[in-house]
């Protein structure tokens, strides 16, 4: 598989319809399930569409645990955010905005 690492992220979701934020681990079958219904609907490969990929793996898992009933398009539309927890964890370790030029303001 070249320079591409692979692992099933814990996800954290904030969903439109939840009190709190769901915090999932996904496994296996939900990375299994994502590169199947990828091909099929010739979605972009997880790297070229990051929130696209974890907003699959985290209905692929609520669906296996069943804490979810919703079909992916609801579930793709009822979410309001969805990040792995390894990027929350950069964000609390000093690392909030991307690398880049330091003069260039963030809104």
């Amino acid at each position: 598989m070249g320079d591409v690492k692979l692992s099933t992220p814990l996800v954290t979701v904030i969903h439109r319809n939840m009190a709190d934020p769901l915090v999932i681990q996904t496994e296996n079958p939900d990375m299994l399930l994502w590169e199947k219904t990828r091909v099929r609907h010739r979605w972009p490969k997880f790297d070229e569409s990051p929130v696209h990929w974890l907003t699959f793996l985290s209905w692929a898992a609520a669906k296996r645990l069943s804490l979810t009933e919703e079909t992916w398009e609801t579930w793709a539309d009822n979410v309001r955010s969805v990040a792995s927890a390894e990027d929350e964890a950069d964000d609390e370790q000093g690392k909030p905005f991307p690398e880049g030029d330091e003069d260039t303001p963030y809104l």
